[in-house]
């Protein structure tokens, strides 16, 4: 990629961002499951999603950290 003129960062923000995109909608479905199967009946389901995207966030990030 650098041979066609593509600066490392935006390199690492597309690879950032499909992770991002790919998770979020896996982190949606699980918390339709667990809301709608009633997993968590005594949480909020918005605090549900916030757990589950924070730890994608963080594990995407862990992942590039080893990368890099």
């Amino acid at each position: 990629m650098r041979i066609m003129g593509l600066r490392t960062w935006v390199y690492w923000v597309s690879w950032y961002l499909k992770a991002v995109i790919f998770l979020l909608i896996s982190v949606a479905i699980m918390t339709l499951i667990a809301v709608l199967g009633k997993v968590t009946q005594n949480s909020d389901g918005l605090a549900v999603f916030l757990f589950l995207i924070l730890y994608a966030l963080s594990t995407i990030s862990l992942a590039f950290f080893f990368r890099y």
